[in-house]
């Protein structure tokens, strides 16, 4: 019971943060089917990720570490996330407005982290969630929710999701890839904290745009 509060308590927290950015709030019921989505979305890419697990675990050189961290873990995990949108409220009506995309991506992407943060606790111990609760959910929710943002212009502008898929891949790539390397950690929290504030500027423009609708 405690491994689960500790998962997925912070989720719910960073949930409460990130839905209170949207000036109309979007269903609850649909924010809780979102992010259970997000929590059943872990297993197809776990499954993917097994596939090349000893080349993330093992790389031979540093080239391999960003390819697969960006191709193999970004763009695999972000392409989860954005299917737990979809499979959630991505055919709702009530997805109407251009700062949907991007709350509907950060609740699936806290779902995904949560349950993944679980396993983590499971596989390593209690002991490494504090860290990730507060860091790696604020990780996810960045770049799914740049993600979320072409999503939503996919949408209503009919441009296209690839851009942002690609853009959110890299960023979480690089970001693993920061990490695993043995270069400072400290190059990975700037990524994550430019990504955050890249994401409050989109969620200012696609309110903007909501406005204008």
């Amino acid at each position: 019971m405690l491994l689960i509060l500790l998962s997925f308590g912070p989720g719910l927290i960073w949930l409460w943060f990130f839905y209170r950015q949207d000036r109309r709030p979007e269903p609850s019921h649909l924010i809780g089917k979102t992010f259970l989505w997000g929590t059943i979305f872990v297993l197809p890419a776990a499954a993917v990720e097994s596939l090349y697990g000893k080349l993330i675990s093992q790389p031979p050189n540093l080239v391999v570490l960003f390819l697969i961290s960006v191709l193999g873990v970004g763009l695999v995990e972000e392409a989860a996330k954005l299917g737990a949108l979809w499979a959630g409220a991505g055919r709702r009506a009530e997805f109407d407005e251009p700062v949907d995309g991007i709350i509907y991506a950060i609740t699936a992407a806290l779902g995904f982290a949560a349950l993944e943060n679980m396993l983590y606790g499971v596989r390593f111990g209690t002991g490494v969630i504090p860290a990730r609760a507060l860091i790696t959910l604020l990780a996810h929710a960045s770049f799914s929710g740049i993600a979320g943002f072409w999503l939503s212009r996919a949408r209503f502008e009919k441009s296209s999701l690839w851009p942002g898929l690609a853009l959110a891949s890299l960023l979480h790539g690089s970001y693993n890839f920061l990490l695993a390397s043995k270069l400072p950690n400290t190059l990975a929290l700037i990524l994550l904290v430019a990504s955050f504030l890249y994401l409050r500027q989109l969620i200012g423009r696609a309110n903007a745009l909501g406005d204008r609708l």
